[in-house]
């Protein structure tokens, strides 16, 4: 029972402040919940068996371990989806065409709504400079 509330204790602590962490990195709160649960129990297991000694911030370590679970996990969905669409080639050119026509309206509607904020002396002094010289 006593390991049960040091693993109880231990698991609430390492959760408050490993999700934070894994939240930002996580496509989804279920991936990070995952990886956490499997890092903590790996944690507990070695830490058990007397394989993690000398540990003084647990919950970090814990941390850095599912981070890099985390990160193999989104590696091997990113291969997998890279293979699935660059099998395609009609696939990958609608993607490339479409992302970069998007980018570069949103980025022109960004250049416009700031141009429209500058005094009229500043427009027309980069309309002279930048427009019209070429």
């Amino acid at each position: 029972m006593a390991s049960y509330t040091k693993f109880d204790k231990l698991f609430k602590q390492c959760y408050r402040y490993c999700m934070p962490v894994l939240k930002k990195y996580a496509i989804t709160e279920q991936d990070a919940e995952d990886v956490f649960t499997e890092a903590i129990t790996t944690f507990w297991i070695h830490w058990e068996r007397g394989s993690i000694k000398n540990q003084k911030n647990i919950p970090a370590f814990v941390c850095t371990t599912a981070v890099r679970l985390l990160h193999k996990q989104n590696k091997k969905r990113v291969e997998t989806i890279e293979e699935s669409v660059l099998s395609d080639e009609a696939a990958v050119e609608d993607l490339l065409n479409d992302s970069l026509g998007k980018t570069l309206n949103h980025k022109t509607l960004l250049l416009k709504k700031a141009f429209k904020k500058l005094g009229e002396a500043c427009q027309q002094l980069i309309t002279a400079k930048y427009i019209y010289k070429h």
